[in-house]
């Protein structure tokens, strides 16, 4: 069973700890039949981030190339920042990156499961929001600012 999508837990527990510790804001960008989960990572999250409005493809595409790291699952985003050049970091659950990821030259990068987890316990794949916390200061060189 192929499984793309980490749990919406993860995703705003990350949320918060990028805008608890840096000076970016994080934006919720949603698709057709998302806007129930992107109210539940909105929900889960301690601090306030910014809700995009409903966007066709397009419109997508802008806000994307407006992102300092595109942050998502392996899915439709994730392909639409090829496209965009946007700097990506695309969370792979139990798909093998390599086939699905470019090779590129742009800031194209992946965090993928962890292979010594049961991938079928949860939506985690064992992939802690710290440690894609940890990958997202990497990529962008961040001084943080405490």
């Amino acid at each position: 069973m192929l499984r793309k999508q980490w749990s919406l837990q993860s995703f705003a527990c990350l949320a918060d700890l990028i805008q608890n510790e840096t000076d970016l804001n994080v934006v919720l960008l949603w698709g057709p039949k998302e806007k129930k989960q992107v109210e539940i990572v909105d929900n889960e999250m301690k601090t306030d981030p910014l809700l995009s409005p409903p966007t066709d493809l397009s419109q997508a595409a802008a806000l994307v190339k407006t992102c300092k790291l595109l942050i998502c699952n392996d899915g439709g985003l994730n392909h639409l920042s090829v496209t965009t050049k946007t700097p990506t970091l695309a969370i792979f659950g139990t798909i093998e990156p390599k086939v699905w990821s470019p090779a590129s030259k742009f800031s194209h990068h992946f965090h993928l499961h962890d292979p010594d987890f049961d991938s079928f316990q949860d939506n985690s794949f064992g992939i802690s929001a710290q440690n894609v916390f940890d990958e997202v200061k990497r990529i962008l060189n961040l001084k943080l600012n405490n």
